[in-house]
């Protein structure tokens, strides 16, 4: 058997990401989404980091057909910048991530740290965030929401043998001002006109989430590992959800492959109804993401990494595939999922 500390590798001086990959579901939407991604040690112990992706979107979707359009097209485009210390014992992270697109303009603020404890057999760590969304709607210059979240994770990760790692960690949301879609409408049942009237959907306009997740890494033998996870989920909307996924990675001398699985279930959100609404109500959605449902996803995933003296280059394909079921969304029962994920990294 192999030490977790035998299963890390050491920090390269600098790093070069490409990664495309490709989306495509059911619900006739396509996404192809580019990323480069660039870091270098300033000091041994600070790193800088950057980052751009842009998403490419095209959808004619339920919730695109509900709003009498055929079909949208998109682009966003997003940067990230961070830098980090770790002397081996302490770190300190911080990220700033802007993103733009034709509706929706995102300023995002990370900053956590961790110290280990006990020679390295426990670690402690916490994060804050905050991020401050200006909502638009496209064609409509006078529509302008504004949506701000922030709050934090906390974790401990414990070595429980020369083998095992398990992490116990907790988190916290809270969203303030439009969280609804201004380009998605719900029907309600209107006793004067005696037929089902057309309005903009409307969320409450905060939102405390929770949730608490429990994660065991295990190395079977030296080549084989173990990864395990169950998250559980709950807000003050009234959606409840637990999540459990499993991977096993096999290694061999260049080449590892990942299996994976995950499944999901949840309880919509207390005012979702299907359909049309018996009256107009304070809170009204047709969010399909706020409905009672379940997915399970398989994927595998093909990992290279050459070992050259100066430097190394590595190769990642991913395929997963994920099925949804929805229990109360008349408009789209089910939808099946395809992510295929390609990346080219180079250390030096």
């Amino acid at each position: 058997m192999v030490s977790m500390a035998s299963m890390a590798t050491s920090q390269p001086l600098a790093r070069v990401d490409v990664r495309s990959s490709a989306y495509v579901d059911t619900d006739h939407t396509v996404v192809s989404t580019s990323a480069v991604d660039v870091a270098a040690h300033a000091t041994e112990a600070w790193q800088l980091r950057a980052r751009y992706l842009v998403d490419v979107v095209s959808s004619a979707s339920v919730d695109v057909v509900a709003s009498a359009t055929r079909r949208f097209d998109m682009v966003r485009n997003e940067g990230t910048a961070g830098a980090s210390f770790d002397d081996g014992t302490h770190r300190i992270d911080g990220t700033y991530v802007y993103s733009r697109e034709n509706d929706w303009v995102s300023h995002n603020a990370n900053v956590g740290g961790s110290i280990d404890l006990r020679d390295h057999d426990i670690t402690l760590a916490i994060s804050g965030s905050y991020s401050h969304n200006d909502v638009g709607r496209a064609h409509d210059p006078n529509f302008h929401r504004l949506l701000t979240y922030g709050g934090g994770t906390a974790r401990i990760v414990l070595v429980a043998s020369p083998t095992t790692l398990v992490s116990i960690g907790y988190e916290y949301h809270h969203y303030d001002g439009y969280q609804a879609s201004p380009y998605r409408y719900v029907r309600y049942a209107d006793p004067r006109a005696q037929i089902a009237v057309a309005a903009p959907e409307s969320t409450p306009d905060r939102r405390n989430r929770h949730a608490l997740a429990l994660r065991y890494h295990h190395a079977l033998d030296p080549r084989t590992f173990l990864r395990f996870f169950v998250r559980f989920y709950g807000d003050d909307w009234g959606v409840v959800s637990a999540t459990t996924g499993l991977e096993i990675e096999r290694a061999f001398a260049h080449w590892s492959i990942v299996g994976l699985s995950r499944a999901y279930v949840q309880r919509g959100a207390g005012f979702f109804v299907d359909g049309v609404y018996p009256s107009e109500q304070a809170y009204m959605t047709m969010d399909r993401e706020l409905s009672s449902f379940v997915d399970g996803s398989l994927g595998t995933t093909l990992r290279y990494r050459s070992q050259g003296a100066r430097a190394r280059v590595r190769l990642e394909l991913r395929a997963i595939g994920t099925y949804y079921r929805f229990w109360d969304f008349y408009r789209l029962p089910d939808r099946t999922v395809v992510v295929v994920d390609l990346a080219l990294g180079v250390d030096r």
